[in-house]
């Protein structure tokens, strides 16, 4: 069904992050070498509308998903990375490759981000 269908759908409940990590793992929002090989040449756009619609988003919602999961991805580079200069545990993390991995992550949903919106904008 479009977003535009006029049958009632539950309203998205949950914090934004909470959102955006059940679309992560509806739609496998993960940069391409990440994914297991069953979802390597996935249309995460379309993945993305397909949870959209599922969960009743509205325009405002479709429209701010994408820029809140890129901000939710800086955030989590940027925190990872101070906790790993103050503990140990999280240092180990950060040099077990999140230093690296996170990077790749954020900018692989910076440079996907724009399609996403777009087929977000989309009827069904």
């Amino acid at each position: 069904m479009s977003s535009s269908d006029p049958t009632p759908r539950p309203a998205l409940c949950g914090r934004p992050a909470n959102v955006v990590s059940r679309c992560e793992a509806a739609a496998r929002l993960l940069r391409c070498e990440r994914r297991r090989a069953a979802f390597a040449d996935a249309d995460i756009p379309h993945r993305v509308a397909v949870f959209a619609d599922a969960y009743g988003m509205t325009a405002r919602h479709r429209a701010e998903l994408a820029p809140f999961a890129v901000d939710m991805a800086r955030r989590y580079h940027e925190d990872s990375r101070a906790s790993a200069e103050l503990d140990p545990v999280f240092r180990k993390l950060w040099e077990d490759g999140a230093k690296d991995e996170l990077p790749r992550a954020e900018a692989w949903l910076r440079e996907a981000a724009p399609a996403i919106t777009a087929r977000l904008g989309q009827p069904g």
